[in-house]
């Protein structure tokens, strides 16, 4: 009878012992996804940043040509009253 109550606590902690590292290694699995969905959020950020600063430009730059353009008419309408 002892045998088997020993046989049966050894059995209980060996499956205790596969129950822990089970859940490490779930801990561990989620811990590497988390890390990385971070990083895929941080690269789409960056991409996102990226994107902001080119339409930044893109807007300055039209702003830009538009003024030029209307220097130019401004230009064009002095030498048109000279001839």
């Amino acid at each position: 009878m002892q045998e088997s109550a020993t046989g049966e606590v050894a059995a209980r902690r060996e499956r205790k012992e596969w129950e822990m590292i089970r859940r490490g290694s779930g801990r561990w699995q989620l811990e590497k996804r988390k890390m990385e969905e971070k990083m895929k959020r941080d690269q789409i950020n960056d991409n996102y940043l990226d994107l902001i600063e080119k339409q930044r430009l893109y807007f300055k730059t039209v702003k830009d040509f538009q003024e030029e353009c209307r220097k130019n008419e401004i230009l064009l309408k002095k030498l048109e009253r000279k001839q």
